[in-house]
């Protein structure tokens, strides 16, 4: 993966999880905000996409940090 992908502060990006290659995880990164879907999480949720689809990943597992997954949008 790129160098703007690892900078990202509220999506954190792990290829090679659970030590299988191909196998990215990404967690929402925002647990005080129950992850709530930000403006700025959803760009570098974007980011991270982008850089999953150019990469030689076969399986994307999501998760959250915290407690919950997301529980609402923020506007």
């Amino acid at each position: 993966m790129n160098a703007d992908v690892r900078s990202l502060s509220l999506v954190e990006l792990e290829d090679g999880a659970y030590g299988v290659p191909g196998v990215v995880r990404f967690t929402l990164n925002r647990p005080d905000a129950f992850n709530a879907l930000s403006e700025a999480l959803l760009d570098e949720l974007q980011t991270a996409l982008n850089a999953i689809r150019k990469s030689d990943a076969r399986v994307v597992v999501i998760a959250g940090a915290g407690r919950t997954f997301s529980a609402r949008v923020t506007i």
